[in-house]
């Protein structure tokens, strides 16, 4: 849910709302994390959390409408006016097992809860009257354009270094630099990497790469040794810093998979992105040996031929123009090879064959004399061509 401060103030006063009603039941309850952060920076901000001193089962008693989003972290989803708000009890974070996931206890005060917190400019609070909250000099931070941990740095990358992509993504979001001892930390943790999951790894590069100043974040990513974990996408990540152009998360992963030579397996990819990623590889090696033809353009997907031109810009091999390709679609009488009039059946009933190699060498023959224009798309006409051309066994 999207809150714009300029334009929709309905989600905050929502927010407020729920902030009113634990009072009125003698509990405390703040506004707190990231939308703080975007409100007193004036930006639009997504989803709003609230913490509190209330038990669970307590917020289910005191709004009913509300469930359990975890029963692990205590976080109950409560429903104001239309909008969704995620509560979750004042907690303190114990043992990290995984360097990710830490077990919890339940705390009494907001300021034994903020100390999990990862950085402290999302660390700050709002009460019920927009009074910030803050207890770890986060106005400061933020002020300064400054991220750094709450607490000891290497201790805090440490617990969950899910939060070393975080840095460097809140700075590209933000235009903020990683203070020098968040960032030592950060280039000590970075091994901690290899127990993200793919899944994690996958969220946090897609939403950096969005970031509108990722690319001067790019070189102080590379300095830390961010992607050493991530060789392939490490390659990439080179390219890009030398000859940036804004790129998303499958055009990232494709400069990697080409370098490579095969689809890399360094964050999770569905299989229709593996084929996309094969496909736009194929139209990159055809842009490179200037061996675009119309046959090349049958079935053609325009997304990846798009991304193609994209990443050759990228290694200053910018050979075909989209102008190029789109003439050459217009001259073509099919552009897919589902279009064309004749199949393999039809082919084994006119040259009387059983499974044979030669079916599909024909219906290549046919395709060929299709596209290049020495022959109408009719079965008839296909046929009498291929039988005057015939292939010998």
């Amino acid at each position: 849910m999207l809150y714009n401060r300029s334009m929709d103030n309905k989600m905050l006063e929502g927010a407020i709302k729920v902030l009113k009603k634990f009072e009125e039941e003698q509990y405390e309850a703040y506004i707190v994390g990231g939308f703080v952060r975007d409100y007193l920076l004036d930006m639009d901000a997504y989803d709003i959390d609230i913490t509190t001193n209330c038990l669970p089962d307590e917020i289910e008693r005191i709004f009913p409408d509300s469930f359990v989003q975890s029963t692990k972290y205590r976080t109950v989803t409560v429903s104001m006016d239309g909008y969704r708000y995620e509560v979750t009890t004042y907690r303190s974070d114990r043992k990290y097992s995984d360097h990710r996931h830490p077990e919890t206890k339940v705390t009494k005060t907001l300021k034994q809860d903020v100390r999990r917190r990862d950085f402290t400019i999302n660390a700050l609070c709002l009460d019920s009257d927009l009074n910030v909250i803050d207890y770890n000099n986060g106005l400061v931070d933020l002020k300064k354009k400054i991220i750094r941990t709450v607490g000891s740095p290497i201790r805090r990358l440490s617990e969950d270094a899910l939060r070393i992509f975080r840095a460097f993504r809140f700075a590209s979001r933000l235009d903020f630099e990683i203070d020098k001892d968040t960032m030592n930390a950060i280039r000590i943790n970075i091994p901690l990497l290899k127990y993200i999951s793919k899944e994690r790894v996958r969220t946090e590069l897609t939403k950096t790469l969005g970031e509108p100043h990722f690319k001067k974040v790019l070189p102080t990513m590379l300095d830390a040794g961010l992607f050493k974990v991530y060789p392939d996408i490490l390659e990439a990540a080179k390219v890009l810093n030398r000859n940036y152009i804004q790129v998303d998360l499958i055009e990232l992963i494709t400069i990697a998979s080409y370098i490579k030579g095969s689809v890399t397996d360094e964050i999770l990819l569905s299989r229709k992105e593996i084929k996309q990623i094969n496909q736009t590889i194929e139209y990159i090696k055809i842009f490179e040996s200037r061996t675009l033809s119309k046959k090349s353009l049958l079935d053609v997907s325009m997304e990846c031929i798009e991304s193609a031109m994209k990443i050759m810009n990228v290694f200053h091999n910018s050979i075909y123009t989209l102008d190029e390709v789109n003439d050459l679609l217009k001259e073509m009488p099919i552009s897919s090879s589902k279009e064309l009039d004749i199949n393999g059946f039809d082919i084994k009933k006119a040259f009387k064959l059983e499974d044979s190699p030669l079916i599909k060498k024909y219906l290549d023959m046919a395709l060929d004399v299709v596209v290049g224009g020495y022959c109408q798309n009719k079965k008839t006409k296909i046929t009498k061509y291929l039988k005057e051309n015939r292939i010998d066994e």
